[in-house]
């Protein structure tokens, strides 16, 4: 009887184990960071009026955090990075825009994250992904998820909720994957990374009014323009064949 175990065990140790490789791999083909500082001033009604100004990573990294106090006849200034990049990813290829606060702004209501993209791609699936991460002053960090997203024929975004609290880290990530909506050879793909800040409080149907779309990124409705600060967009570009 043992002798019969033991050559079940040998025939068992002898037979090849195959393990499958995973097809799926993350390549990172294009990147685009930008910096930004925004300078909002507050009205005495209340209405707010922002400036954007694209800045150099040295000037973003040497700013100082500060808090800032928010009122009538103040100037609120912040800084903000966006980083767009284009991922290949199997048989898909992978956009994704981050968006990253140093100075945290103050106005928390519901803001927009999107990507347009080239007419030649569609979103695979049809399927978006969104994550909030944040950490408070005092300890602790938290993730979040809860997002509006919306599809369009040449861009995706998505509206949330920004944290309240004491905040020293904020930071927001959108992707999804693509697929090709031709059937010629595509032979360059951009990524455009975009986002609009709420400067002033507005409700969540109303952060939904807005498309978008290639050169153009986040395109918000004539109804909400002034609720929102404005950045350009940081573009993400490849080449090759596909």
């Amino acid at each position: 009887m043992k002798k019969k175990v033991l050559i079940v065990l040998f025939v068992l140790l002898c037979i090849p184990i195959t393990v499958l490789a995973n097809n799926s791999s993350y390549e990172l083909i294009a990147e685009t960071t930008k910096y930004y500082r925004i300078e909002t001033s507050i009205e005495n009604n209340g209405k707010t009026n922002s400036i954007a100004y694209e800045i150099s990573k040295e000037e973003y990294e040497n700013a100082d955090i500060v808090e800032n106090v928010k009122g009538p006849g103040n100037v609120e200034t912040t800084y903000k990075s966006m980083t767009t990049t284009i991922t290949s990813y199997g048989n898909y290829y992978r956009y994704k825009n981050i968006l990253s606060w140093k100075i945290i702004p103050s106005t928390r209501s519901y803001d927009i994250i999107g990507i347009g993209f080239l007419s030649t791609v569609k979103v695979h699936n049809n399927t978006t992904h969104f994550e909030q991460y944040y950490c408070y002053t005092n300890g602790g960090c938290n993730t979040t998820t809860t997002n509006y997203p919306q599809i369009f024929s040449n861009g995706a975004g998505t509206s949330f909720a920004l944290p309240s609290g004491d905040l020293r880290v904020l930071k927001q990530t959108f992707y999804f994957d693509v697929e090709k909506n031709t059937n010629n050879t595509i032979t360059s793909q951009s990524a455009y990374g975009d986002y609009s800040h709420a400067t002033s409080s507005i409700s969540l149907f109303n952060s939904t009014l807005y498309s978008v779309n290639s050169y153009g990124g986040i395109v918000l409705d004539s109804s909400i323009t002034g609720y929102y600060d404005s950045i350009d967009e940081a573009e993400a570009t490849w080449t090759g064949s596909w």
